[in-house]
């Protein structure tokens, strides 16, 4: 019987990883077919991979961890970019979101229309995983 085929099914091999204490990033390049990859990203608490939009997506993705709130008079927490697409997963969308309530916690969001997958990224977490996309754009210069 043969497997089905996926991604990860295909000939990978690491083009960057970024690692800071307790989180890894991972992205992987298929020897298969130009412009593809995976991207792995691993906590304490969960492990998930997807496939990246574009490469380009890395250092926005430093960016987004890295950015501070707007200065403003509502209760709310605004941020200059408050969500940004890392890829997909199967058809449903990877991304990460600023939460508008606590300026120290994101979130990372697997959604397809009305189902969600929504873990939260506290303070640390934040820092952590920005220091790993560090490390990954060094991996790419």
């Amino acid at each position: 019987m043969n497997e089905p085929r996926s991604p990860l099914n295909s000939t990978y091999g690491l083009l960057a990883f970024g690692s800071s204490r307790c989180w890894d990033v991972a992205i992987n390049e298929t020897l298969n077919n130009e412009n593809e990859w995976i991207g792995e990203i691993e906590g304490p608490n969960f492990y998930t991979s997807f496939q990246l939009d574009d490469l380009g997506v890395l250092s926005k993705a430093k960016a987004f961890l890295a950015q501070r709130p707007i200065e403003n008079q509502s209760q709310t927490v605004r941020f200059a970019q408050p969500s940004l697409v890392l890829g997909k997963f199967g058809q449903s969308a990877v991304s990460l979101f600023r939460d508008d309530e606590y300026e120290d916690r994101c979130f990372f969001v697997v959604e397809e229309g009305q189902s969600c997958i929504r873990i939260t990224l506290l303070k640390n977490d934040i820092r952590m995983l920005e220091e790993a996309f560090s490390q990954l754009q060094s991996d790419l210069e």
